[in-house]
Formats: C-alpha cells, sequence, structure tokens
C-alpha cells in the first residue's frame, strides 16, 4: 500500500474555474479501490471545504490534514490530533492587529472568523478563492488552529519577535501561522508512523508544500507550482488547468518520471566522480615525472613523451592513444631529425 498526500488548491482544484476534474475524481477513486491511502493536506480550514463540488465533499479521504497541519480528522472525521496555537501569543497577535489596525484570519474547529474589522477587498478576495468567507468575530479565548495576518515592510519586521515561537509560512502580504513545529509535513509525518506504506507520495504547487513534498518519498510539483517548490520536488508534470494529475497516473507516469530522475540524478554523479579520479591521476603522473626530472636530469626523451600522456583515455587502449597530440607531435619530428641525420651522414 502506498500513501498518497494532496494539497487541494492548485493541484486538486482549480480555483479559477472552481472545479475538480472529472479525470482527477476518477484517479482518486481508483487510488483507493487499489487499496492505497488517499489524505488530503490543505491549509484551508474546515469550514473552508464546505463549498468545494459535491463530488470532493462526498469523496471519503482516508486521513485529512486541514489548518496547515494543526488539524488531523481521519475517515469519519473524528479528530487524531489538534494542536492549537497558545492563548497568550493568540492575545499578543490580536493586540498587535488592532493597535496598527490590521486585518487577520483565525480559524477553529468549526468556525473561520476575522478577528479586526474587515475590507471589502478581503472578502472579496477570500469569497473569489473559496466561495466562502470569514465573518467578524473578535477573540475571545479561542481554540485557534491557523491565522492568516496581512501586513507587509516595517509591519512584519515588528510582529517578528511575536512569533519567533510559532510555525509559519511567510508570503509577500502576509504570514500563516501555526502552533510550533506544527505543519504539513510533521502531520504526514504522523500518519506514515502509524501506517506501513511503500512509498509515499505527496503533491502541491504552493511554498506551504515545501517541506511536505522534501519530506516524502516522492515529492510532485504541479506545473503551475512556484519555483521554490519545483526545486525541491522530484517530479514537475502538467498544470491544475491541464489536468495534470489526471493525466498521469501518480503509480504510472510520476514513478517513471522519477525513475529517470534518479538514472539523471546517478550518470550526473558518476561523471563528476570519474573526473576527481582523472584529476588525483593526473596529479600523481606530474608529480612522478618531476622527481624523475630532478634524479635524472629532465634530458630523457621518455620523460617528455610521459609529460604528455592523456589519463583521459580507456586504459586497454593502443599505446598511441595515451600521449597527447603534442607529444605525438613532437616524437615524429624528432624521429625525421634523426633519420635525416642518418641519411646525411649516408650520403657523405
Amino acid at each position: 500500500m502506498n500513501g498518497y498526500f494532496f494539497d487541494m488548491d492548485g493541484t486538486l482544484y482549480n480555483n479559477r474555474f472552481h472545479e475538480v476534474s472529472e479525470k482527477t475524481f476518477k484517479m482518486l477513486n481508483e487510488l483507493q479501490s487499489q487499496g492505497h491511502f488517499v489524505a488530503l493536506s490543505t491549509s484551508r480550514c474546515q469550514s473552508e471545504l464546505k463549498n468545494l463540488p459535491s463530488c470532493m465533499r462526498s469523496f471519503q479521504f482516508d486521513c485529512m490534514i486541514s489548518d496547515g497541519g494543526a488539524l488531523i480528522l481521519d475517515k469519519q472525521k473524528e479528530i487524531l490530533e489538534m494542536n492549537c496555537i497558545p492563548k497568550e501569543t493568540m492575545r499578543s497577535i490580536d493586540q498587535f492587529c488592532k493597535e496598527r489596525n490590521l486585518e487577520y484570519r483565525y480559524s477553529t474547529r468549526g468556525g473561520n472568523y476575522f478577528g479586526t474589522p474587515y475590507s471589502s477587498f478581503a472578502h472579496n478576495i477570500y469569497f473569489e478563492l473559496y466561495l466562502n468567507s470569514p465573518v467578524y468575530k473578535p477573540y475571545k479565548e479561542d481554540e485557534v488552529l491557523n491565522v492568516l495576518l496581512f501586513c507587509q515592510g516595517e509591519t512584519k519586521e515588528a510582529l517578528r519577535p511575536l512569533i519567533k515561537n510559532l510555525g509559519y509560512v511567510e508570503y509577500p502580504d502576509c504570514f500563516e501561522l501555526r502552533a510550533n513545529q506544527v505543519d504539513k509535513a510533521t502531520a504526514v509525518k504522523k500518519i506514515i508512523d502509524a501506517h506501513a506504506f511503500e512509498t509515499t507520495y505527496c503533491f502541491g504547487d504552493g511554498t506551504n508544500d515545501i517541506d511536505m513534498l522534501k519530506f516524502a518519498d516522492v515529492g510532485v510539483a504541479m506545473g503551475n507550482a512556484c519555483d521554490a517548490l519545483k526545486e525541491v520536488s522530484d517530479v514537475v508534470i502538467g498544470r491544475v488547468d491541464e489536468d495534470g494529475l489526471g493525466a498521469g497516473q501518480p503509480h504510472g507516469a510520476v514513478h517513471q518520471q522519477r525513475h529517470d530522475h534518479q538514472a539523471r540524478h546517478f550518470h550526473h554523479r558518476n561523471h563528476k566522480l570519474c573526473q576527481q579520479v582523472h584529476r588525483v591521476m593526473h596529479q600523481i603522473h606530474q608529480r612522478t615525472v618531476e622527481m624523475l626530472n630532478r634524479r635524472f636530469g629532465g634530458c630523457l626523451p621518455l620523460l617528455r613523451l610521459l609529460a604528455d600522456v592523456d589519463f583521459r583515455q580507456e586504459a586497454d587502449a593502443p599505446l598511441h592513444n595515451f600521449l597527447h597530440p603534442r607529444a605525438v607531435e613532437r616524437h615524429q619530428q624528432n624521429r625525421r631529425h634523426t633519420e635525416g641525420i642518418h641519411h646525411a651522414a649516408q650520403d657523405n
């Protein structure tokens, strides 16, 4: 049994058209029917999953990781683990935002809220992404799983001391905050520890998927993924709007691409090792020649030939293949010169 962990937005779900393709949904069902473990791993909270297409709402994931790893639910949506941001830290964050008129959103087990008054712009952005939006509810000692705090520039720097003991992902215009040492990767690891997967596959497209893909046996980035994620992935497949998941089965096309990736990596490593061996052999050869030159005065034609031996040739090649072209040319000149003297002596 393999373990498959899928991000939602930009991976399974096309936010532009608010759809999950028929091929992608079929792929999820086929993986489960073949006995594999299929899990969701998203930074969405539970409330933000309510407006997904009906096929996704009805699909029974073997495990659901939400809130960026802070909440783990089993197949029956019972809590396996729940990690909340310390209330003292939440009070500091809430005060920080109120003093600076910043917008922040926080999620709980069953809710999704703006902790400060929000703009129509923030509401519209949320609705455009998730087809729903948080409601305004001032923070009152709630059990908070995940926070999105919108800030930039100097405000970010002022915030850092408050969140130094939290787990977070930094974006250009906000922070995503969670409890310390909590993210998608740590949640995936806990699920792996409870199962005996032959191979673990993780799929994603965003910055908050980096650690998860690095942890997986096979990290798969979508074609629409950010560059940072593609750099740490083992495989890059098609874009979500090109049906990247549905076009190639993870256990088929992805496995082959993983094999090709490993083969290229092995070839590159082997080539570098050969280069290192050749450099060492050349250094040994040069030192040997220098020693012989010191001992025998540096006047032997043989040493002049050896000085240009090219160790890049194969060991079983003919002798003349080991000689640098300059050495061969010099040897031929010396031979012609010697033969010329011999013929001249005969003529005389």
